[in-house]
């Protein structure tokens, strides 16, 4: 184990000159902090931060992707990977519900605002909404063909909390023409009540494949 020297304070003053022993401790110091060795001040440990998989719906014809009781004190935040998610009818958008014991928020309390860019000569687009009954993370109209899917990650900030819930996205998709389109976006659900559970659905039919999988963050 690499050996910690302490280095005086007038070593290191204007008048000292530089020299071998105290380059050498320079080099060596960081190295046996790192080794833990006798003497050499510690890292502050970081306690509780994490972050855990928590669960993964698989889908194959189904209505909506619900997480039940996936919110919690536990976590800070929580992420959603969406993995080749791909819609049963063709040209759909796909949004979120936030509820609570498996009853969800339908009324128009949902803002959202989202930026999109497609490969099909730079087109760009805004959707967005003051007051609506779901957040829509996609607005540009998805495809079903058969690499027309949606995949990305949204971010859910302490919905758990007693106060309005933030999110935010960075989704990308292939339309009903099979253009890239990519999705940044962020939402906030006007609702102070506690939120235990969310819900995925496209706007028309069911969600034909693909996985969402939830993670928890601790900070």
């Amino acid at each position: 184990m690499t050996s910690y020297v302490t280095i005086p304070n007038t070593d290191i003053d204007a008048e000292s000159p530089i020299d071998v022993d105290l380059m050498t401790a320079l080099r060596d110091n960081p190295i046996a902090m790192g080794e833990g060795a006798v003497g050499a001040p510690g890292f502050a440990a970081v306690t509780g931060a994490s972050f855990d998989r928590l669960a993964v719906n698989t889908h194959s014809s189904d209505a909506s992707s619900e997480f039940l009781s996936i919110f919690s004190a536990d976590y800070d935040e929580y992420w959603f990977h969406l993995s080749k998610v791909k819609p049963a009818t063709d040209i759909v958008s796909m949004s979120y519900q936030l509820g609570t014991s498996g009853v969800y928020i339908t009324t128009a309390i949902y803002q959202y605002a989202n930026h999109r860019v497609e490969t099909s000569a730079g087109a760009e687009n805004t959707g967005f909404s003051a007051a609506t009954t779901a957040a829509v993370f996609t607005n540009d109209p998805v495809g079903n063909s058969v690499d027309e899917v949606v995949e990305g990650w949204i971010r859910i900030h302490d919905p758990f909390a007693a106060s309005y819930t933030q999110a935010d996205w960075d989704i990308s998709s292939l339309n009903n023409n099979t253009v890239y389109a990519l999705n940044n976006g962020g939402s906030c659900c006007d609702s102070a009540a506690s939120k235990t559970d969310i819900k995925f659905l496209f706007s028309v039919g069911n969600i034909a494949s693909g996985e969402i999988i939830a993670y928890g963050v601790k900070k």
